[in-house]
């Protein structure tokens, strides 16, 4: 059973295949949708950094009024935490915390999960 829709296609890839002018073309956009997608990934990358560093710097603000200069440590291990995730637990916790010691545990259970 022979479809003449997919002769058709199968004809007019071997007639463009063979010409090295379309070829070029072909690998030309294909190039271009790589690159706009490897753009984009990118793009989305520094979104999430953004948003990882506002989260950090909400956690250390937060901190710092809370606790003063004696947050200082906290505040710079909560500096190198890039997971957008486990900061936001970290927010949510220390927003419930009444003292620098249980700030750290906070702190320090999401760093262990």
């Amino acid at each position: 059973m022979e479809d003449p829709i997919i002769d058709r296609a199968m004809k007019d890839w071997e007639t463009m295949s063979g010409d090295p002018k379309l070829r070029e073309l072909y690998f030309d956009r294909r190039k271009a949708l790589m690159d706009r997608m490897v753009a984009a990934r990118a793009a989305e990358s520094k979104v999430q950094e953004a948003k990882a560093e506002g989260e950090a710097d909400a956690i250390c603000q937060y901190l710092e009024v809370r606790f003063g200069p004696d947050s200082q440590a906290l505040q710079e291990t909560i500096r190198h935490i890039e997971s957008l995730d486990r900061l936001n637990r970290i927010l949510r916790g220390v927003y419930t915390v009444g003292t620098l010691g249980e700030a750290e545990q906070v702190i320090q259970n999401s760093l262990d999960s």
